[in-house]
């Protein structure tokens, strides 16, 4: 089963709370941050009912509102590991349910949840993902970098021995649960052999190789639509991660060649990384930035084959692309010379 959220008029933080307090066999969480002491509340009792629960991180000291939660586990014993590399999934697994819990939220209060629906949000897609195909490669995923001593060093409360969790094997699962250099394999593919319409909902969208196989597809008529974030684009110069001039040059050139793109309007951030192709009726989405500098630890999911799933994605995006005032047209191309 595949279950789709939209956290800019669903609160999806009981749906998580409550996988969290029925789970009975083993948590794992991989994030790159959290600050929603409820959620790390709801952790507690499970491994206060003897649940073993795991924490998977990017290393994050000196940031008040994250490292509360972190002493927080510490404090109750919770096993965590930080990773020695970029850490950027957001996800949870949950084996005795056998779901996995995936997207681009951080556990943070607002990505969750909207503060005013439609009006105040965070654009994201949480899905709670139950087929084989995904939760068995994200489990092995997990379990190859917690006891991998080149990947993580501890953080707090090692055991004596690393808990090994067992899963069953899934062979040839590995194509819909996608890490980060399969992930650009595979989307650059899609783009390539796209002959319809490409939408896009995308937080940063730096790679410009990427860019280049976008504005391809748009010279061979393939209808590209686009909803970015404004602060990316507009302050582009002072973003810190890498080649940010790639952004503004890719929309210049996707403008040029008739692309049509939005910006958001609403309060909150467009976070969001998605995408639909039309062709081959596959949706993307997962924790990764199509950027330059994705590199390290990432965890993406590419649905195809589920026409009931592809549908949500198209009435997803039409909904934002028809919501003047959530998302409205650019009003300003920049240049970068």
């Amino acid at each position: 089963m595949i279950q789709l959220f939209d956290p800019s008029y669903q609160n999806v933080r009981p749906t998580l709370i409550e996988h969290i307090d029925n789970e009975q066999t083993g948590i794992d969480v991989a994030m790159w941050f959290m600050e929603d002491l409820r959620i790390s509340t709801a952790l507690i009792r499970a491994h206060r009912r003897g649940v073993p629960v795991r924490v998977l991180m990017n290393r994050r000291d000196g940031v008040p509102a994250q490292m509360a939660p972190l002493e927080q586990l510490q404090a109750a014993g919770v096993p965590m590991r930080a990773s020695l590399n970029f850490f950027h999934p957001k996800a949870m697994i949950f084996a005795g349910q056998q779901v996995l819990e995936i997207g681009g939220a951080n556990f943070t209060g607002d990505a969750w949840h909207p503060e005013v629906p439609y009006v105040n949000y965070v654009d994201e897609i949480i899905g709670f993902l139950s087929e084989p195909r995904f939760v068995q490669p994200a489990m092995r995923e997990f379990e190859d970098a917690w006891m991998s001593p080149s990947e993580c060093c501890d953080y707090c409360n090692a055991p004596d021995q690393l808990l090994q969790r067992q899963h069953a094997d899934c062979p040839g699962s590995g194509d819909a649960f996608l890490t980060r250099t399969h992930f650009y394999e595979r989307l650059m593919t899609l783009i390539a052999m796209e002959n319809d319409q490409i939408d896009i909902i995308m937080y940063r969208l730096t790679n410009a190789d990427l860019w280049h196989q976008l504005h391809l597809a748009q010279e061979r008529g393939v209808r590209v639509r686009l909803i970015s974030e404004p602060d990316s684009y507009y302050k582009w110069q002072q973003q810190t991660y890498m080649a940010p001039f790639n952004l503004v040059e890719g929309i210049y050139y996707m403008h040029a060649l008739g692309g049509q793109i939005k910006h958001r309007v609403h309060a909150g951030l467009t976070h969001e990384k998605f995408g639909l192709f039309y062709s081959s009726q596959r949706m993307l989405f997962g924790s990764q930035n199509w950027c330059t500098n994705e590199w390290g630890h990432e965890w993406n999911v590419d649905i195809y084959g589920d026409e009931p799933v592809f549908k949500w994605g198209i009435e997803h995006f039409e909904r934002k692309w028809n919501a003047p005032a959530e998302f409205a047209p650019i009003d300003r191309i920049l240049t970068w010379w």
